[in-house]
C-alpha cells in the first residue's frame, strides 16, 4: 500500500522517475516507472519503423493525406 501511495503522488505532482532498459532480444529500448516496474515508453530497434513514425508525427496539419 506505501507504494501505491507513493506512485499516485509521483503521478499529480509530475515527480515519475524511470530506468532506461535496453532488451536486445525483443529489439526495444523502454523507459520503465521505478515503483511498478511497469514499461511507460517503447521504442523499437527497427530504422524503418522509426523512421515510418517520425516521418507521420512530424507532418504539419495541413499536409496530412
Amino acid at each position: 500500500m506505501p507504494d501505491c501511495a507513493k506512485l499516485l503522488q509521483r503521478v499529480l505532482t509530475n515527480d515519475l522517475r524511470f530506468r532506461l532498459k535496453n532488451d536486445p532480444r525483443l529489439g526495444m529500448w523502454y523507459l520503465e516507472e521505478e515503483i511498478s516496474g511497469s514499461p511507460f515508453r517503447v521504442v523499437t530497434h527497427n530504422r524503418k519503423l522509426t523512421n515510418c513514425f517520425w516521418n507521420f508525427h512530424t507532418r504539419k496539419p495541413g499536409n496530412l493525406p
